[in-house]
C-alpha cells in the first residue's frame, strides 16, 4: 500500500522506494525534513543562586529545524519502522520565577537525537489517493542542552555557563499525517509530531544538580 517518509517540518520530499516483497509486504526507505517547536522547558539548577536557593526558570528555545531519516516495512494497514532524527534550536531568553523575577536573555541550544520504533495505521480512502495515517513510537533520546546567561540576580553581570551537559532517555512520540501519492513509486507526507523526550537530569557547569524537561511539537514533511 502506502510508502512514506517520517521527520519534522517545512517542505521536503520524501524519496521511499521499495527495496523488497514478500506477499503483502513492502520494505521502504524515507527521508524528510523538520520544523520544531520545542515547548518552554521547565528548569531547576539546585543552589545556583547561594547554597538552598535554586534557580527555579523556563528556558525558551527559538522554533528551529531537523532531519530525519527511516527505513520500514508496509504491511498493508499497518506500518513498522525505525528511524533516526535530529534536530536544534537555539534559546532565545529564559524566565526566572524569582526571587528576583526577571525576563533575562540566554545564548546556546538544545540538540536532540533520537532512535525510535514506529508502529502507523493507515485509512486508504478508496479511489482517492489520499490516505491519512495515525502513528505512535517509542525509543530513546539524547539530549544535548548549552546554556548561557546572566544571573537573574546579577542581570546586568556578565552571562555565565548555566548547564552544559547532555543525557540520554526513553522517549516517546504521537503522530497524524496525510499522504499523497507521486506516481507509482513515490509518496509525499505531511504530518504533525508531538516528541517527548522525558525529564533531564544531570549537573551543571559548576556541579549542581539541574532537572529539565524536553518536549516538542513538529511538522514533518517528507
Amino acid at each position: 500500500m502506502a510508502k512514506w517518509g517520517f521527520g519534522a517540518a517545512a517542505a521536503a520530499l520524501a524519496a521511499p522506494f521499495v527495496v523488497g516483497q514478500a506477499e503483502a509486504q513492502e520494505w521502504y526507505g524515507a527521508v524528510s525534513a523538520s520544523y520544531s517547536d520545542v515547548d518552554s522547558m521547565d528548569t531547576t539548577i539546585f543552589n545556583r543562586l547561594a547554597p538552598g536557593t535554586n534557580l527555579v526558570a523556563q528556558f525558551d528555545p527559538e522554533t528551529g529545524f531537523g532531519a530525519r531519516g527511516a527505513v520500514g516495512v508496509d504491511t498493508g494497514a499497518l506500518r513498522f519502522e525505525g528511524e533516526f532524527g535530529m534536530s536544534r534550536n537555539d534559546f532565545e531568553k529564559y524566565h526566572s520565577n524569582g526571587p528576583p523575577v526577571r525576563n533575562l536573555p540566554m545564548t546556546g541550544q538544545v540538540k536532540i537525537i533520537s532512535a525510535m520504533v514506529n508502529g502507523y495505521m493507515d485509512f486508504d480512502i478508496a479511489g482517492t489517493g489520499f490516505v491519512p495515517y495515525l502513528g505512535l513510537g517509542v525509543g530513546a533520546a539524547s539530549t544535548d542542552i548549552e546554556a548561557n546567561g546572566p544571573l537573574p540576580t546579577a542581570p546586568t553581570g556578565p552571562s555565565v555557563a548555566l548547564i552544559d551537559d547532555d543525557q540520554t532517555n526513553l522517549a516517546y512520540q504521537a503522530v497524524a499525517g496525510f499522504a499523497l501519492p507521486l506516481g507509482d513509486r513515490f509518496w509525499l507526507t505531511l504530518q504533525y509530531r508531538y516528541f517527548n523526550g522525558g525529564n533531564v537530569e544531570g549537573t551543571d557547569t559548576t556541579g549542581r544538580a539541574y532537572r529539565t524537561d524536553v518536549s516538542s511539537g513538529n511538522v514533518d514533511a517528507g
